[in-house]
Parts: structure tokens; sequence; C-alpha cells
């Protein structure tokens, strides 16, 4: 499929030839999130925008990169092998890729998106070589579902980031490995904001319990803004260093 020009997928799953990749195409600040994406788009499209909407309107610098790392196909058959092999019809890993990444793109023209893959089951290895191994500056980690509170899944990695953000899902969903990842209490770690009562630069939570964004969308990703957004006024007054100072 055609890309949006500012999207970019990164095929190659070995740590040091990954980083390379990512400095290759100049990125310096990374702000991240890492998932499955095996769920329907109207489950994971959604809450993807709405992460990246809140970075967008707390943290984000425009030299800063967007990039979703995504579970491969190697690593999605080692978790199926930990779930019993109980996992069936599980798209690619590009067709799970694409799903989350061209929205995003389509949503930020004006930022670099990029996307990648791993081979381990988490994403540790692969965040842990990116901080100890590369150039980049891991800005910031978001999960949903995760990091919660003491007795949610823990969020990989969290240690190799400046910012973590832990998003509890507007529809009480659970992720495809919530039931094999260990629970941590990461409280003095992760940010938990819950974005279906924060409000944005937009001026109003980021997404419903219905798990519609609450923002607008680029014309291609109406399907997953409630109609409501259209009528909601901006709060310019609600300064970015007003709503998250780190």
């Amino acid at each position: 499929m055609s890309y949006p020009d500012n999207l970019k997928i990164i095929t190659n799953t070995r740590l040091g030839e990954t980083a390379q990749a990512l400095e290759d195409e100049g990125v310096k600040y990374a702000h991240i999130t890492n998932g499955t994406y095996t769920a329907p788009d109207e489950m994971v499209v959604p809450t993807t925008l709405a992460g990246f909407q809140y970075i967008t309107d707390t943290i984000h610098l425009p030299e800063d990169t967007y990039i979703i790392a995504v579970n491969s196909d190697v690593s999605m058959q080692k978790i199926n092998d930990a779930k019993g092999g109980s996992l069936t019809d599980i798209e690619d890993q590009q067709t799970r890729a694409e799903k989350v990444l061209v929205p995003l793109a389509l949503q930020h023209p004006e930022t670099q998106i990029i996307g990648i893959f791993y081979d381990e089951e988490t994403p540790e290895d692969l965040y842990e070589y990116l901080s100890t191994q590369s150039s980049l500056s891991l800005e910031s980690l978001f999960k949903f579902g995760y990091g919660t509170n003491p007795d949610a899944p823990r969020i990989e990695g969290a240690t190799h980031f400046r910012r973590v953000f832990g998003f509890p899902f507007p529809n009480d969903a659970k992720a495809l490995c919530h039931d094999i990842t260990v629970a941590e209490d990461q409280s003095d770690t992760v940010i938990v904001e819950n974005l279906a009562e924060e409000k944005g630069l937009h001026g109003a939570p980021y997404i419903t319990p219905e798990n519609k964004v609450l923002f607008k969308v680029h014309e291609d990703l109406k399907g997953h803004q409630d109609p409501a957004a259209d009528t909601i006024k901006p709060d310019y007054g609600l300064r970015r260093s007003n709503k998250l100072k780190l």
C-alpha cells in the first residue's frame, strides 16, 4: 500500500540494525508505544490516536518522532505458545502495524512517524538496547491497560524512559497479553491519566467510554471520532506547561 510521506516502517528486527535504521532516519527524540494490535481497527485506532494526542498536547516538540513498536510474527508465535496455543487468525505483522501507523501518520502529518518490530514477547530488550546502545533519547512511553494500579500488569521497559504513562482503557477492555504479564506496582514510575476524564487543548476529554475520540481527526478517520467533537471549542488556556510539569 502507499504510505503517507511522513511514515516509515522498518522491518529488520535485529536490535543493532533497528537502532541504526532509526539513527539513519534522523530520529533523536522518541515517543513510543507498543503492542500486538491484534484487535479490530475500532478498538486499537482510537486509543492509539488518543495516547499520541495527549503526548502532542503535553510534551511533544517539533523535532520529536512518534514510534510504534509492534510484536513481530516471531513474537506472536511465542505469545501464542505462552497462551497455550489459543490464538487463531492472527494477522501478519505488516497488516497489524499498518492498522495503527497509517492513521497516526494521517493525524499528525507534520510529525515523523516510524514503525518497528521486535521478536521477543516484550519490548524490554529493544528498549534497553535503544537506551544504552544508541544516541536516541527515549522521551516517553505510554500503554493502555498497563501500569494503571498496583495490581495491573507492569509496563515492560519502563525504566528506560524519561516519562512513562499508564492510561486506563475507556471501555475496561483487556490487552491480549494482560494475563501473561506479571503484575507490578509501578506507582513510583508511571504517571496515570484517565483520558476519558483528562481534558486536552481541544477542550474535552480525549476519548469516550464507547472508544471514540473527542478531538477532530483527519477526514479518513472520522469513523473513530465522536460526532460531538465537531462542536467542542478548544481551550487554549490549558497551557502545556501547566498540564504536565516534568
